[in-house]
């Protein structure tokens, strides 16, 4: 089942009746399932419970909130949890899979949740990507789904304010007028139509499933952005290989400590999560300079941080960087395909011009790779002075040229 829609069309409570009701009737088991555990507890979980409380069926014996599991005394399971991290999603076999927000969530996670579904998935979204694997490997199954089309008009129950700011975002004169109106949005979340974004940055990029061998790249390496509470820290592997840059998403996630807690090792951490992922600790990662000591304390971990020379236009160069080569991005790095959907530049409301300057927005995963870009893909002129630069500048004076490591795996990869 396929439900496609705009926002506050009621997708989420009316898949959450049928499975309370499914459920009830039949031992059943079902796993609910968003990118973002966090996200999930905070929309899908307390939805569910205000449904069970409006039903008068709740039973607090029933629930586990430790698990985030509601089991019914007949037997019945519903289970809710985050999707990010592929390698948590191995186990039994369930009955029902339902993955919210499909548009969040990686071609990985469906693959191994799907083959431990045997009787029915269900998938709902707002089309805020025009690129996807359920567009492209689900939707194209011909027979195979059912599919729903809703907006927020098939919804009675919401009330006048929220219908009012819904409609601010529609192109008319009025709204044009007020400063309020994007097309982008009214198209998504609106209409539930799929939309290109206006004013979109990287606009040369496509999705792939191979990866080019290291030792034949021009330039190998990560970028690294902070994040903690509201914005996740994201670490991307990039290479150059044949003029092209390509992109992969390694983490992704809020609420991490940069390094373990020695008293409580099992907090979730950014150098436990390079570790699991096999970063090699001898490659730089290009961080983000603004947090000196986090650059440090990664350091201190054994990791090779690089903090990254900013100047007074580093963003626009290193956007420039970045569009100046056709981007490959790994099919299973969802939230850089999201990101760089959704990145652009800033735009006066009420003239309509598009501002020089990219919106604080979408650009996490994305700033991690123009970290990467500045250091690896400006002209060596334009970088600053560094050790290997200052030896071969006296080398050449005495006469002989030596090959810097990085010279010798340029020409390699030529």
């Amino acid at each position: 089942m396929i439900l496609e829609g705009s926002t506050r069309s009621g997708k989420t409570w009316a898949i959450l009746m049928y499975l309370i009701a499914s459920l009830s009737e039949e031992r059943l088991v079902c796993f609910c399932g968003r990118n973002d555990g966090r996200t999930c507890e905070r929309s899908v979980v307390r939805d569910f419970k205000t449904i069970m409380g409006l039903m008068e069926c709740w039973d607090s014996t029933c629930w586990n909130g430790t698990l985030k599991k509601y089991e019914w005394k007949h037997g019945s399971i519903l289970e809710f949890g985050g999707t990010s991290d592929v390698t948590k999603l191995h186990g039994p076999q369930i009955d029902i899979l339902w993955l919210n927000e499909v548009m969040e969530q990686s071609y990985d996670a469906w693959k191994q949740l799907t083959q431990r579904t045997s009787k029915l998935r269900i998938l709902d979204f707002n089309p805020s990507l025009t690129q996807h694997w359920v567009f492209e490997r689900v939707m194209t199954r011909t027979g195979e789904f059912s599919y729903c089309h809703t907006t927020y008009r098939d919804n009675p129950f919401l009330s006048p304010e929220q219908i009012a700011e819904i409609e601010s975002f529609e192109p008319t004169a009025r709204n044009i007028a007020r400063g309020t109106a994007d097309e982008w949005h009214w198209t998504v979340y609106g209409l539930g139509k799929r939309g290109r974004r206006e004013g979109v940055i990287y606009k040369l990029w496509d999705k792939v499933e191979t990866w080019p061998d290291r030792m034949n790249c021009q330039r190998y390496g990560y970028g690294l952005d902070f994040g903690y509470s509201e914005d996740p820290t994201a670490v991307v592997e990039c290479a150059l290989f044949q003029h092209d840059l390509w992109l992969r998403e390694v983490v992704y996630e809020t609420g991490l400590l940069v390094t373990r807690n020695v008293s409580k090792p099992s907090e979730p951490s950014l150098e436990a999560r390079l570790e699991a992922a096999g970063v090699d600790k001898k490659l730089r990662i290009h961080a983000e300079s603004a947090e000196p000591e986090s650059c440090r304390d990664l350091t201190l971990a054994g990791y090779n941080v690089v903090p990254t020379v900013k100047s007074p236009d580093s963003i626009r160069h290193g956007i420039d960087l970045l569009r100046r080569r056709r981007i490959h991005v790994w099919m299973g790095s969802q939230n850089v395909q999201i990101e760089i959907e959704n990145y652009t530049w800033d735009r006066n409301r009420a003239t309509g011009v598009w501002l020089p300057d990219p919106i604080d927005k979408f650009n996490h995963a994305m700033d991690a790779a123009r970290y990467w870009a500045l250091a690896e893909l400006r002209p060596q002129r334009d970088r600053p002075a560094g050790p290997a630069q200052a030896q071969t500048v006296l080398t050449q004076r005495a006469g002989v040229r030596i090959l810097a490591p990085r010279s010798i795996s340029v020409l390699r990869g030529r």
